[in-house]
C-alpha cells in the first residue's frame, strides 16, 4: 500500500542507502561488542534494503511491460539485480580484497595459512573484513544512484486504478 502513495526513486534511493549503511556497521564491527550492537542492525537493515529496492522495482517492471511481456522482463529484471550486477560481481571483487588483505597481513606476521585454515589468526581475518568498504562503494555507487535517480525522476507513483479494491482481496 506504501508503494502505491511514494514515487518509486524515494524507494530505490533509500534501500540503497540502507544498504550501504550495513556494510559501514560491518567495516566498524567491533569484536568485543555484545550481537546487538552491530550484527542486529545490520541484518535487520539488510534485509530493510533489499526489500525497498527490489519490491517496487518487480512493481514497477510489471507495471511497464505489456501484459504479454510481463514474464520475460521480471526475468530479466531479477537475473540483472540478483544474477551478475547485483550479487556476483560484487562477491567476487569482495572476495578478491578479502583474500589479498587477509593473506598480507598474515604474511606479515610469519603465518602461511594452511589449506584448511586452521592456523588462521583472528587479527589477520579481521583486517580483511575491515577492508570491506568495497561493499560499501558497491551499495553507495555515487554514479549508479545518482543516474537511477534522474532516470527514475519521471517514474512518478506506481499505481493502479483499483489498488484498494486489489489490496483488500
Amino acid at each position: 500500500m506504501v508503494v502505491a502513495r511514494l514515487p518509486l526513486v524515494i524507494f530505490a534511493v533509500s534501500g540503497k542507502l540502507l544498504t550501504a549503511s550495513v556494510y559501514i556497521l560491518f567495516v566498524l564491527i567491533d569484536p568485543s561488542a555484545v550481537y546487538w550492537a552491530f550484527g542486529s542492525p545490520s541484518t535487520i537493515l539488510f534485509v530493510l534494503g533489499a526489500d525497498f529496492v527490489y519490491a517496487p522495482g518487480t512493481i514497477f517492471i510489471a507495471k511497464i511491460a505489456l501484459h504479454h511481456e510481463q514474464s520475460i522482463t521480471e526475468a530479466l529484471f531479477q537475473t540483472m539485480t540478483q544474477g551478475y550486477i547485483g550479487t556476483a560481481s560484487g562477491l567476487i571483487v569482495s572476495t578478491i580484497v578479502f583474500n589479498t588483505v587477509f593473506h598480507k597481513k598474515s604474511t606479515e606476521l610469519g603465518v602461511t595459512v594452511n589449506s584448511s585454515g586452521t592456523n588462521v589468526l583472528q587479527s589477520a581475518e579481521l583486517e580483511g573484513y575491515r577492508s570491506q568498504w568495497t561493499f560499501t562503494a558497491f551499495a553507495l555507487r555515487g554514479e549508479l544512484v545518482l543516474l537511477a535517480a534522474l532516470f527514475l525522476h519521471g517514474v512518478r507513483i506506481v499505481r493502479h486504478k483499483n489498488i484498494y479494491q486489489v489490496c483488500r482481496l
